[in-house]
């Protein structure tokens, strides 16, 4: 739990308080091979906040590699003889591999948040499970929270 400051006040908290969001910070609390850290950046100090898409390219890049060998196989299949004596299916699993992998690069497909400061710390916050409209709400949150508390340091300091 998030011990608030005097006069600080809670915006938004996520469900199990992964995430909170109040009139002073951003926290952030992960659980790391059974050990929690706790990140926090102070509203003022936010230089940065922008979703980024995240996903293995790897996969992708297997699933093209696969697929141009089984077409070029399919081609080299098609230009030997009919009556040639090799007739291996190495281009259906080079298909089906394809197939796969460019499953695997769907799967591994992420949507997150990034809110970096000044110093270039930044914290990262795993959006996937929301809604599209959701997570821009959030970063849209994030942003207008950051404009009030900078408007209120503003006005102490006039």
């Amino acid at each position: 739990m998030l011990t608030l400051f005097s006069n600080e006040k809670v915006v938004i908290a996520s469900k199990g308080e992964e995430i909170t969001l109040t009139n002073y910070r951003i926290n952030h609390q992960l659980k790391i091979q059974g050990h929690f850290q706790y990140e926090s950046i102070f509203l003022e100090d936010i230089s940065l906040v922008k979703m980024i898409f995240k996903s293995s390219m790897l996969y992708l890049y297997l699933a093209g590699i696969a697929l141009l060998l089984g077409l070029f196989k399919a081609y080299e299949d098609a230009r030997a003889s009919y009556y040639s004596a090799d007739h291996s299916d190495i281009k259906i699993m080079l298909f089906v591999a394809a197939v796969i992998l460019a499953i695997l690069w769907l799967i591994s497909r992420s949507r997150m948040i990034e809110v970096c400061s000044h110093s270039g710390k930044s914290i990262v916050l795993n959006v996937s499970d929301a809604s599209h409209e959701d997570a821009i709400s959030l970063l849209e949150i994030i942003q207008l929270t950051k404009a009030q508390r900078t408007l209120e340091l503003y006005r102490e300091n006039r």
